[in-house]
């Protein structure tokens, strides 16, 4: 039998960090975060959890590092279902400097006004911006779980070094951890 997690609906907030469809054509792992994505989105809308989308102020520089995008035969399905998820969204857009997400004095407040002491922190560069965020709500108190598929990078190999990294320090899930604990949303 699986383990259960402690995570439960009511206690959670979802944080994403850069979801923007441009840094979503960029990455590699375009199936597993579309994927997720469509789940914890549904979840949020269906078991009321908030999200918080975070974008940083300035650029991600993928654009340097083009040549090293990841381009497939699926890319236009993963990239017009990534569409439709992010079309639906409603959450607050909070913007911030630097990689820390929680460098933002507006998404600590929209975190605390929820109540909630639990975030589901995803999104990219998983080896910068999310990994600086991981820490950031460690510092501000509050217990942090990574949902890695719905995390990402420009390389495979940077993603898994990320993830042994914030193993160190936060509960690492996927989507279907989520999926496990919570059921299947209908």
């Amino acid at each position: 039998m699986p383990e259960e997690l402690p995570l439960r609906p009511q206690d959670t907030i979802f944080v994403a960090i850069n979801p923007g469809l441009e840094n979503f054509i960029e990455i590699s792992t375009k199936f597993e975060v579309v994927t997720a994505f469509e789940y914890i989105f549904h979840a949020a809308h269906e078991r009321s959890i908030p999200i918080i989308l975070c974008k940083r102020s300035n650029s991600l520089d993928f654009e340097k590092q083009s040549n090293t995008r990841h381009i497939t035969s699926y890319d236009a399905e993963f990239t017009a279902r990534y569409k439709e998820v992010m079309s639906v969204i409603n959450g607050p857009l909070i913007s911030y400097t630097g990689m820390d997400a929680f460098s933002s004095s507006e998404l600590i407040e929209a975190v605390k006004v929820t109540g909630r002491p639990t975030l589901c922190i995803f999104g990219t560069p998983i080896e910068v911006d999310v990994l600086a965020s991981v820490f950031g709500a460690i510092r501000h108190g509050w217990k942090p779980y990574l949902i890695s598929d719905a995390s990402s990078s420009l390389s495979e190999r940077i993603f898994y070094e990320s993830v042994d990294i914030m193993s160190r320090i936060a509960r690492i899930i996927d989507s279907r951890d989520l999926m496990k604990t919570w059921g299947d949303i209908s």
